[in-house]
């Protein structure tokens, strides 16, 4: 998940991250119902620090960065409907975002950077589906995956990747890699 191979934790930027800047694709047609594209990058990532000091932090975050924007527990973030499902695409960087609300998406439309906003303690993108068309109050749907590959992260080193073929994520921590080729190995 970091780029460097030793990792100073406490001089951690959010470009040490891999998916720092990495573009987020839409992953079906749809519609945009709620977008959120001008809450700052939180300064720097939290994860890898001792829990009381990064918890603090945390909460100074949520009150001096994105408390004061709706859904801003999100960041940066998209709301698509996608069929009977609505997807939140979430935690992007700030004006990357270029589509408005009630905007129509294409599978494969450019959404925005993955970033660091919102309730997050390091660079990633969150996603999650429920089912409904209002953000935050539909039972949560699962996402099927196609030409994907995952990895449980208490599998590395030594285990490779599983293809993920019309396949939800495992109910395990674990890593996606949203291409057709795994992207190295951990071996």
């Amino acid at each position: 998940l970091l780029s460097p191979s030793t990792v100073d934790y406490k001089n951690l930027q959010n470009a040490d991250f891999r998916i720092w800047s990495k573009p987020i694709y839409a992953m079906a047609d749809g519609v945009v119902r709620q977008v959120g594209n001008n809450i700052p990058s939180n300064p720097v990532p939290l994860i890898g620090k001792e829990e009381g000091p990064a918890l603090e932090t945390l909460k100074t975050q949520q009150i001096d960065i994105w408390n004061n924007f709706p859904y801003g527990g999100a960041g940066n973030h998209y709301y698509i409907q996608h069929g009977d499902e609505l997807i939140l695409y979430a935690h992007m960087q700030p004006g990357t975002l270029p589509f408005i609300k009630d905007a129509p998406v294409h599978a494969g439309d450019f959404l925005g950077l993955a970033g660091n906003s919102g309730n997050s303690s390091h660079p990633h993108l969150h996603i999650h589906a429920i089912q409904g068309v209002s953000p935050e109050s539909g039972p949560l749907r699962p996402i099927l995956f196609r030409d994907a590959h995952v990895i449980s992260s208490a599998a590395f080193p030594g285990n490779p990747w599983a293809k993920m073929q019309n396949q939800g994520i495992p109910a395990v921590l674990s890593m996606i890699w949203p291409a057709p080729n795994p992207p190295f190995n951990f071996v």
